[in-house]
């Protein structure tokens, strides 16, 4: 019986060394086998003349050894752990490629080209690693720290996090020409310090949504928004926005939305301020080289399959060290917010 927390090792799957003493055995017997019966003289050793003398109980004897051997490497092969199996090939993906030493970028706008894309997870994990890792510059208030905030859509994503968008949309209802700036009082402050605010999909934007993106610019930081509050107005995106993320999966399907987009953003001068994100990038194959191609400012992410995990508990997977999609979105967040100097608590070496 394998003792408490040890992983036993089923036969179906003993690690190579194993099959390897089996077959060293084998060949051990086969060896003594051909020597005795099948080599003629002088080649033919002792062991005939023994196999000759004792017959039967020589087989019998023969047979038994290599029971015995079979079952000690059973038993002591038990204590060798099983090798782990990779689920899939880590890519190796190049730095983002977004030039700096633009002007200060306060506002972030993330839309998914199609559904699934990530860019509500992004758009939270972006808010949290800003609040966890952001850095005020020296010439800045040094009494206070980073603030960002998130405007999502509502998702399974925000039911775990536990926001309602009904008291943002009451409030947006009531005077959507007049939004003040007390309507920041219903975010609700994550526990990374970022400040959340939830609306509805499936509503239509119009001057509300407008006038509070006006709010958050003017009392945070920093603010990311999730392009499905947007839609389906999408001027509001490129008018409201400094800079516009357009996340992408490595699919046809991403391929054809990111056509319809690229037209508007060159037709509106402003492919300098979008960048295109492609996002679950597996080893192999490549993404299309229709997405790596589209815009000047790239931005690769690999595919963690732990991340669903995170979201459905509603916990922020850009602070886990161990993924390899943190470090490319810490890079990402450390070029759309040079002056804020993020990740620098943390990889400062």
């Amino acid at each position: 019986m394998s003792s408490a927390g040890e992983t036993p090792v089923s036969f179906a799957r003993r690690p190579p060394l194993f099959w390897s003493r089996i077959l060293l055995v084998l060949a051990i017997a086969g060896a003594v086998m051909v020597d005795a019966i099948i080599l003629p003289q002088p080649w033919r050793g002792i062991e005939r003349q023994l196999l000759l003398a004792l017959r039967w109980p020589a087989l019998a004897v023969l047979v038994l050894l290599l029971l015995a051997g079979l079952v000690l490497l059973v038993i002591t092969s038990r204590s060798i752990p099983e090798l782990p199996v990779v689920a899939a090939e880590e890519p190796r993906l190049d730095r983002p490629r977004l030039t700096t030493g633009r002007s200060e970028v306060r506002v972030v706008t993330l839309d998914g080209l199609e559904p699934g894309s990530g860019a509500t997870t992004l758009a939270f994990n972006l808010a949290v690693a800003i609040a966890a890792d952001g850095e005020k510059p020296a010439d800045a208030e040094a009494d206070r720290a980073v603030r960002p905030a998130c405007l999502l859509a509502e998702s399974p994503l925000t039911t775990a996090l536990g926001l309602d968008p009904r008291p943002l949309e009451e409030r947006l209802a009531e005077r959507p020409w007049d939004v003040r700036s007390d309507v920041v009082r219903l975010g609700v402050r994550h526990a990374s310090g970022c400040v959340l605010f939830c609306l509805s999909g499936d509503r239509q934007p119009g001057d509300g949504v407008r006038r509070l993106i006006e709010q958050l610019d003017h009392h945070f930081d920093a603010v990311l928004i999730d392009g499905a509050v947007t839609e389906p107005d999408r001027n509001l995106a490129l008018d409201r926005s400094h800079l516009l993320l357009l996340v992408a999966l490595p699919t046809r399907r991403s391929v054809e939305a990111a056509g319809r987009w690229i037209e508007r953003v060159w037709g509106t001068r402003n492919e300098t301020t979008t960048v295109m994100v492609v996002n679950r990038v597996p080893a192999w194959p490549p993404p299309p080289r229709e997405l790596v191609l589209a815009l000047h400012h790239l931005v690769l992410l690999p595919d963690e399959p732990r991340v669903p995990a995170f979201d459905r508990r509603g916990l922020p997977w850009s602070l886990d060290e161990r993924l390899s999609v943190t470090l490319q979105l810490t890079r990402l967040t450390r070029l759309l917010f040079p002056t804020l100097t993020v990740g620098g608590k943390r990889h400062a070496a």
